[in-house]
């Protein structure tokens, strides 16, 4: 199970115009998850959200959701590319 609390330093960063701002802590929490298990999370939004719920001890509603959507747009992205 990762802790959340290793990936809440740092700061948001400006993505761009069209996308939404992303904190920190959500892309490093996501990046960390999709590395320690590459083969856990796909392109469907409700899945992923159930697999940062079961690795991850993150309480909050928002903030799963929103790791499960950068995931998922992660994934997304990666799969067009392939």
């Amino acid at each position: 199970m990762i802790s959340v609390s290793k990936c809440f330093k740092g700061g948001v960063r400006y993505v761009g115009a069209t996308m939404a701002i992303k904190p920190a802590y959500v892309k490093k929490t996501g990046r960390i998850l999709m590395e320690t298990y590459p083969n856990a999370f796909g392109p469907d939004f409700e899945h992923n959200k159930e697999r940062v719920e079961e690795l991850t001890n993150i309480e909050s509603k928002g903030v799963r959701n929103r790791i499960a959507g950068y995931v998922t747009r992660k994934q997304r992205s990666q799969r067009q590319v392939a």
